[in-house]
Parts: C-alpha cells; sequence; structure tokens
C-alpha cells in the first residue's frame, strides 16, 4: 500500500518514497534496540496486542494523511510495532514448544511469515475496487480480529 500512496496521494519522488520506507525502519529499529535492552514484555502475549494496536493505529492515521511529512511521522509509528509481534510470537514459540519439535514449529512459523505477500494480491484487488483508505480500513480490520480473538479465546494464552 505504501507504494501506492506514495505515487497516488503524495506525489513523492523516488527519493521520498526511500525515506518512507527509512522511517519504517526507524521505528522499527528503535523498538528493536529497546526490547533487546529491556528484554520486552513479561508476559509475552501482550507484544501481539501492543503490536495490532500500535501498528494498525498508525497504518490508520497514514492512510487518512495526505501530507508527506506527517505520513513520515505515521510510518515510524507503524514500524515500532512490527517488532513487538515478531520478538513476542518467536519467545512463545520457543518457550511453548517441545524441544523434539521446535525446529518444526519455527519452520512452519518461516514458512508462515514468508506466505504474508500471498495478500498482497486481494490487497491490489481491493486497491482497484474499493480504494485505498478502505483497503487499509479492511486489512487492519481483518488483522485485529485475529490478533483479539485469539488472545480473548485462549487463557493459555494470556498467561504466557
Amino acid at each position: 500500500m505504501i507504494p501506492v500512496y506514495a505515487r497516488d496521494v503524495l506525489n513523492t519522488s523516488e527519493v521520498q518514497f526511500g525515506w518512507m520506507w527509512g522511517a519504517l525502519a526507524i521505528g522499527q529499529g528503535a523498538t528493536a534496540v529497546t526490547i533487546g535492552a529491556t528484554g520486552g514484555f513479561r508476559n509475552k502475549a501482550l507484544g501481539p496486542v501492543a503490536e495490532a494496536l500500535i501498528f494498525g493505529i498508525g497504518l490508520i492515521a497514514f492512510g487518512l494523511s495526505e501530507t508527506y511529512w506527517l505520513s513520515l511521522i505515521f510510518l515510524v509509528i507503524t514500524g515500532i510495532g512490527i517488532p513487538l509481534f515478531i520478538t513476542s510470537v518467536i519467545t512463545l514459540l520457543q518457550d511453548h514448544s517441545e524441544p523434539a519439535y521446535l525446529g518444526r514449529v519455527m519452520a512452519v512459523y518461516a514458512i508462515s511469515v514468508q506466505s504474508l505477500s500471498a495478500g498482497w494480491l486481494p490487497g491490489g484487488f481491493l486497491l482497484d475496487t474499493i480504494g485505498n483508505f478502505p483497503t487499509v480500513l479492511v486489512s487492519i480490520g481483518g488483522a485485529w480480529s485475529i490478533v483479539f480473538l485469539n488472545y480473548a479465546s485462549s487463557k493459555e494464552l494470556r498467561r504466557a
């Protein structure tokens, strides 16, 4: 979605588009360093919930922005959320998997992360069909429903 917004809404140059990806990376890097220094959440199940909120709010704000510099700020916020999910989920998988199956569990996780790009196909269709911002809302709504329903329905996950 970021390339479409850069072209259609913000009318950016190639260099400005590069700064947009850089803003996302700045948020990710800052959070990764913070998690490394502090150890992250004690309750690792809060990581995906915090990620969903921060990433979702940042992406929605980015989708509403029509100003380049505001978009950069919202992309930093969006980037802040990403490591919260990744570090928490990897830690949960490693802590709660039988040692004999850990390699297989992590392989399935890696496959699932690599398959996220399959969502670009319906995302592209939605962009063409319903427009930019409604596609952002559909994407965030889907992600929030997955994270929050799993968190709400699993006592074991909430205790993790």
